[in-house]
Parts: C-alpha cells; sequence; structure tokens
C-alpha cells in the first residue's frame, strides 16, 4: 500500500483522479485501513499496558425492548 494512493486493476490511482474503483477494490482498500487503525490502536494500548481480550461474540435472541 502507498499512503494516499488506492489501487485500480493492481496499478495506484492517484487521489483526484477521474477512475473508479470498483466495489471489491474499495471493500478491500476499506479492509487495509480499517486493519492499520486497529494495529495503531493495540500498539497504543499495549504500550499503556493495558490487557487485551480478543475473540468473537454473537447475539442469539433478540435483546429486550429492541425491534418489533
Amino acid at each position: 500500500m502507498v499512503a494516499g494512493r488506492a489501487r485500480l486493476n493492481d496499478e495506484f490511482v492517484s487521489p483526484g483522479s477521474n477512475h473508479r474503483l470498483s466495489a471489491q477494490a474499495l471493500l478491500a482498500r476499506v479492509a487495509e485501513v480499517e486493519q492499520g487503525q486497529a494495529e495503531i490502536i493495540r500498539e497504543q494500548l499495549l504500550r499503556s499496558d493495558v490487557a487485551l481480550l480478543t475473540g468473537e461474540t454473537s447475539f442469539q435472541e433478540r435483546a429486550y425492548g429492541c425491534g418489533g
């Protein structure tokens, strides 16, 4: 990844270019940015001696008072 530039068909596109990214390329770029931000936050928390728990969760039932 090059800062400030997205990929279009494996080529870099400058900001302000008239080229449009496909939905797949856009979602891939969003995932890259989110991963980078998560890593920055993780490193900041670890430097501050914050214990991190990782995992997955899901809701099994509709919460009381939510929805119809």
